[in-house]
């Protein structure tokens, strides 16, 4: 499985996600991939998961998406 923030520098909503990222990065090692993506530097990855808003988190498993579309 693999957790994905898309995000982007000017966000400052993606800016207050960070250090708890970086905290999921550890705490899942080994178990999750926990990875970043630059939505602005990275269009057509952006385009291709339909990404509208900063930051979107994407959850991937046995090759089906799915993101969350709680409260921001």
């Amino acid at each position: 499985p693999t957790l994905v923030d898309v995000y982007a520098d000017w966000c400052g909503h993606c800016r207050q996600l960070a250090p708890v990222w970086e905290e999921l990065v550890k705490e899942l090692e080994g178990e999750v991939y926990v990875v970043k993506v630059n939505g602005p530097k990275c269009r057509s990855l952006q385009q291709r998961l339909h990404v509208k808003a900063y930051p979107t988190i994407l959850y991937l498993r046995d090759g089906e998406m799915r993101s969350y579309d709680g409260a921001q």
